[in-house]
This record gives C-alpha cells, structure tokens and sequence, in this order.
C-alpha cells in the first residue's frame, strides 16, 4: 500500500483554502491535504502530525510566511517548503529566500502548483534515511536557493525583463559577474576579443547557461570544507564540473538541451560537496575504501552513508525546482538506463560527459562505458569524435591556465 504524502497550506484567507481544497480533490488518492488559517496553527499541527510539504502564503498577520518557514526551517528541515503569495515586495521574499525551496505568485494554475509539489516529493524517493534527508534539508552554509541565483530565477519569469535587467542583478555580486566574464572569455568559447561587460556576457552565454554559472559560483564559495579531506578538493570538483559542462552541451543538438544538458553537468557534483561539508568523516571513509578497492563509489556511498553522492545532489537541487531533466540527469547519470527511454537525452549526454573527461583528465576507475546501452541509442558510432573533441576542450583548459 502506497502511503500518501501529507501537504499543509498556511493562508489566513479562508477563501483562498477553500479554493486551494477544491482544487485538489482529484489528488486525494495521492495527497492528505491539510489547512492552517495562521503560521501559529500550522506550525502546532506539525509537531502533532508528520507533514513532507508546507505551503505558506507571504504576508500574514502575526507571523509571516517568512518567520514560519524559518521555523520549519529548523524544526523540520526535512519539509519541502514554498510560498504561494500574490505579494511581490522584495524585501519579505529576501527574508524567505534562504528558508524557501520554491516561490510561486497568486494566481498560479493547477498545474504549476500541483507539477512542482509532485516533483519535490517524488524526489524523496532518492533518500530513505531520514537522518540523510534532514541533512540536506536543513543545508545552512549554501541557502535553500542561494540568493542572486533565486532573483535571477524571478526575473527570468518576467516576459518584460530585458537581458540589461539581468545584468544588473548579476552585478549586484562582484563574485559572479567575475566568474561569468571569466567563463565568457575562456578558451572554450574561443571569441576573437575578450568581453568585458556582464550584459555582453548574458547576451550571449543565453539563460539557462547564465543561471547554471551563477548557481554554480553561489554553491562552491557557500561551501567551508573544516576538515582536510584527502582525495577531495573544491578547487578540482569546479574544475572537472565546468569540464564535463562544455563536453555535455556539444553532444546534444537542441538548444534548450543543450543548455540544460550544461546546467546538469555543472551541477552534478552538488552531492559531494554537501558530503563533504555536512558528513566529512563518512565521506573521507568512502574516499578511502574507494582508493582502496576496486567497488563503485555508489556502491560504498550507499553502504557507509545511505545513498549515492548523485542522489544527494539530485535532492537538493530538485528542492530548490530546477528543471526535472537536470534532476533527473544528476541523479542517475552513472546508469541512465534506469530510466526508461529509447533516445540520446541529457542524462545520457551526462553520462558520456564525465566519462570521457574522466579518461582524458586523470585516467581513474570506473570509467568504461557501456557500449552496448550506447549501441541501443544509436550513438557509439559518435564516440571518438566525442573523445578527440573532448581532448581538443581539455587541452584548451590546460594551455590557457583556467
């Protein structure tokens, strides 16, 4: 029997639940449905009842949606927690940013609403342990959705915002603007002259792949490893992620895939620095038994710690609402044959990615291909051009110092 997962909506409009429980009775074989009228009631039926989703409206009297999600924060890290609010001032939605996984403006369709509550918690299936789950939950160091990352994500959903609108966020951080001209102007791209303006950069880096940089940057400077951990060093795990992100974008045609595909592969060691910050005793235990043997890291990750490094990350990430395939790509990218498809998709496209810059850049374990799972998607011929074009990235790393 499938248990059902428990969703609780905070909303001292009574109308607003009203609407809110019509509008979900076709889902009751899947979701319990709770209301809460205030962030004091919500918050005193969860300590009675266990709850996997809080949805909280923003402006509310006595405590706001902010100050209650703050709570659940700490209480309850392992809650998926969002806030549907017709409110757009800044400055209560910067208060909610570093507590809140999703934000959604009134009115929001069903479909959004109900699309992203299904993803978040179709993501628990990725951790069993609930130890694990409050771990990533309740990430303190990196924010819930790291704040320049969750205003660009806002903009971005404005049809009026213009490509100088999202320069000038990302110049509100001197961090990232230098890191997307840094990119922008690496050998990679291989531009004639350098640029030297944010706006250029956006312009032509597209937004997806700005998006992906800014995260990116946000997360490696959030994390503060305490401890030497040997084998592992945040300086190679950002070097290896924008490796494979400029391998997985050129082995998938369509622009969009293409830029998620980057996105995916940028973000797809997320997991490890989670890891490394929040269990650096275990981590360092699978390191070693990985040097020392000839297992599978996800296989050790799975006995030492409770999952894979890939689902960690995965969990995080689609916490804080990134494209499902980008989840779904950092996820299961070591077997992207778990997921029933029969053409070459962004997972796959990771899959490959890591692989061929793993034998190019340090010839480690663990890197043989399936060959026969390619041959299925018609793509093994595709192999040493993708290997000699992976040589040719590489080498432009290494001539150029990034």
């Amino acid at each position: 029997m499938v248990t059902k997962k428990r969703l609780l909506f905070v909303d001292d409009d009574a109308d607003v639940l009203r609407g809110l429980k019509r509008m979900l009775r076709p889902f009751s074989k899947e979701w319990e449905v709770a209301m809460a009228s205030s962030g004091a009631e919500a918050l005193k039926m969860m300590e009675e009842t266990h709850f996997d989703c809080v949805i909280s409206d923003m402006r509310m009297p006595q405590m706001s949606g902010a100050q209650l999600l703050t709570k659940v924060f700490e209480k309850h890290p392992h809650v998926a927690r969002f806030v549907l609010s017709g409110h757009a001032d800044s400055q209560p939605i910067l208060q909610a940013i570093p507590v809140t996984h999703q934000y959604f403006s009134k009115p929001c369709t069903p479909e959004q609403l109900t699309n992203a509550v299904r993803r978040a918690l179709s993501l628990h299936s990725f951790i069993q342990e609930d130890e694990l789950k409050q771990i990533i939950g309740q990430v303190d160091s990196l924010p819930s959705r790291p704040q320049v990352f969750a205003e660009l994500t806002r903009a971005l959903t404005d049809e009026n915002t213009s490509l100088e609108d999202v320069g000038k966020i990302i110049e509100t951080d001197v961090a990232v603007s230098a890191k997307l001209l840094q990119v922008v102007n690496s050998a990679f791209f291989g531009l004639p002259q350098n640029m030297s303006k944010v706006k250029d950069a956006a312009a032509y880096l597209g937004v997806n792949m700005i998006k992906s940089i800014v995260l990116s940057e946000e997360m490696y400077r959030s994390f503060k490893v305490a401890n030497q951990i040997p084998g592992f060093s945040l300086d190679e795990e950002y070097k290896k992620s924008f490796m494979c992100a400029q391998v997985a974008k050129k082995l998938v045609s369509n622009k969009d895939d293409s830029e998620n595909a980057f996105m995916a592969a940028v973000l797809h060691r997320t997991g490890r620095l989670v890891l490394a910050q929040y269990l650096p005793d275990k981590f360092t235990e699978v390191l070693t038994e990985h040097q020392n043997s000839d297992r599978a890291m996800p296989e050790i990750e799975k006995e030492i710690i409770g999952a894979s490094n890939e689902y960690v990350g995965a969990y995080l990430l689609g916490l804080w609402g990134l494209p499902y395939p980008v989840v779904e790509a950092v996820a299961h990218h070591n077997q992207p044959w778990v997921v029933e498809h029969d053409e070459f998709q962004i997972l796959d496209a990771l899959y490959v990615a890591t692989h061929l810059v793993a034998d190019v850049h340090e010839h480690p374990k663990d890197t043989d291909l399936n060959l026969e799972y390619l041959d299925k998607l018609n793509v093994s011929k595709n192999l040493d051009q993708w290997r000699q074009m992976t040589e040719e990235l590489i080498g432009l790393v290494s001539d150029s110092g990034d």
